[in-house]
């Protein structure tokens, strides 16, 4: 696990993956932990609607995949609006 904060800033998005909340922000997954947020790794599955300045696009047998801070995401649509989703990479 990671670095703990006390606070995230308004703009962060909730994501749930399987029964799990995550709050994202800038590229970062963070969890509940007591009264503070703390970094975890990103969960596969998880799908957030932004991705921060920098990442870098690359292909993968034809596949078009964007890279931030070693997490992979794929675009994908999702409820009408373009989107991106973690992906597995072991």
């Amino acid at each position: 696990m990671g670095a703990m904060v006390t606070t995230l800033p308004a703009e962060r998005s909730i994501v749930m993956v399987d029964n799990d909340t995550f709050y994202y922000y800038g590229g970062v997954f963070y969890i509940m932990n007591g009264n503070r947020f703390q970094v975890v790794p990103a969960p596969a599955g998880a799908i957030v609607t932004q991705l921060p300045e920098g990442a870098q696009e690359m292909t993968f047998d034809g596949i078009t995949f964007l890279e931030f801070n070693g997490t992979f995401f794929q675009p994908i649509v999702y409820n009408g609006q373009n989107a991106f989703v973690v992906v597995e990479t072991e």
